[in-house]
């Protein structure tokens, strides 16, 4: 398989360097652990109109670093495309694992969550400002990506309303 390799593109702002929680949160990163480990579940949510199959990461149902990782990355496939297919049979969570991997690179990011529709994949993280992150180049390629600041973690709780 030939594999285009994601590139993130990341900004520095004078805001988050002046900042004193993000004095606090580089303290934090190099004497803490800020990544708990994984606590994957899945359910299948379904009504009358839908199917879904939900994978959350319940380690970080209470994160004690949520302030400072607060950009929300949602990542969409469309389904059905055989690289997506195949990638999601070879292991359920491998395109989220390699968006990790990418993030990982640049700043603290966390995996959070992922729903699997007929229509789409789409998948969740949170991030640092480091990890300020722009999806320029990933195979299979996404069909949509939003970053928006979520400092509540509004959408992480809000997958867990289905279970």
């Amino acid at each position: 398989m030939n594999f285009r390799f994601l590139i993130i593109t990341y900004f520095f702002s004078a805001l988050t360097s002046c900042n004193p929680q993000s004095s606090n949160w580089k303290k934090i990163k190099k004497t803490q652990n800020v990544y708990p480990k994984d606590s994957i579940i899945s359910f299948v949510d379904s009504t009358d109109f839908f199917v879904q199959t939900v994978w959350l990461n319940t380690a970080y149902r209470r994160y004690a670093y949520k302030k400072y990782c607060h950009r929300k990355i949602e990542v969409t496939f469309k389904r059905p495309r055989s690289r997506v297919e195949n990638e999601l049979r070879e292991d359920s969570l491998l395109i989220a694992k390699k968006l990790l991997s990418e993030f990982k690179k640049w700043g603290v990011a966390h995996f959070v969550g992922q729903i699997l529709t007929s229509d789409n994949l789409i998948i969740f993280f949170y991030t640092d400002d480091e990890a300020n992150a722009k999806l320029t180049v990933f195979d299979p390629e996404p069909n949509t990506e939003s970053f928006q600041d979520d400092a509540e973690w509004k959408t992480y709780y809000g997958l867990f309303s289905n279970n």
